[in-house]
C-alpha cells in the first residue's frame, strides 16, 4: 500500500510542476496579448477617433477591443487543443504510450488522452490571457480624445 502512496506522491508533486510551467508561461503569453493589443490600438487610432466622432462611446470601444482580445485567446486555445490531440494521437501510436522502468526491472507503459477537465482548465487560462491582456490597451482606445485620434490620421 505504502508503494501506491509514494507513485500518488510523484504523480502529485509532478501535477504541480505541470500547472507552475503553464501558469509561467501564460504571464508570458498575457505580455505577448498586451503587445498584439497595444499595437492593434496604434494602428486604428484614426478608425476609433472616427467611432467617437460619430457617437460610439467610450464603452463600445472598449468592448470591441476586448472582444477582440477574447477572439484571439479563443483561437489560440483551439489552436493548441489542436495540437495537443496530435501530439497525443502521435505519442500514443507512434510511441506506444509514454514508456518508463520501474524499480521491479519491468517496464511500464502509459496511454495518453485528453479530458474534458484538461480542456476546461485550457479555457480558464485563455480567458484571463484574453482579459488580462486585452483591458489596458482596451481602456487606452477607449480613453483617447476624439481630437487627438483624428489628428493622428
Amino acid at each position: 500500500m505504502t508503494y501506491y502512496e509514494e507513485q500518488a506522491e510523484s504523480a502529485n508533486s509532478l501535477y504541480v510542476l505541470v500547472l507552475t510551467l503553464a501558469i509561467v508561461m501564460s504571464v508570458g503569453a498575457v505580455f505577448g496579448a498586451v503587445n498584439t493589443m497595444y499595437a492593434a490600438v496604434a494602428s486604428r487610432t484614426a478608425e476609433i477617433g472616427t467611432l467617437r466622432a460619430l457617437g460610439f462611446g467610450r464603452g463600445a470601444i472598449l468592448l470591441s477591443f476586448l472582444s477582440e482580445s477574447l477572439l484571439l485567446a479563443t483561437g489560440g486555445l483551439l489552436a493548441g487543443a489542436a495540437l495537443a490531440a496530435l501530439a497525443v494521437l502521435a505519442i500514443d501510436t507512434l510511441l506506444s504510450g509514454v514508456q518508463f522502468s520501474m524499480m521491479t526491472f519491468t517496464v511500464a507503459t502509459v496511454l495518453l488522452h485528453l479530458s474534458p477537465g484538461g480542456f476546461a482548465l485550457g479555457l480558464v487560462f485563455a480567458t484571463a490571457i484574453g482579459v488580462l491582456g486585452g483591458l489596458a490597451p482596451a481602456w487606452r482606445a477607449a480613453h483617447l480624445r476624439v481630437v487627438d485620434a483624428l489628428h493622428r490620421a
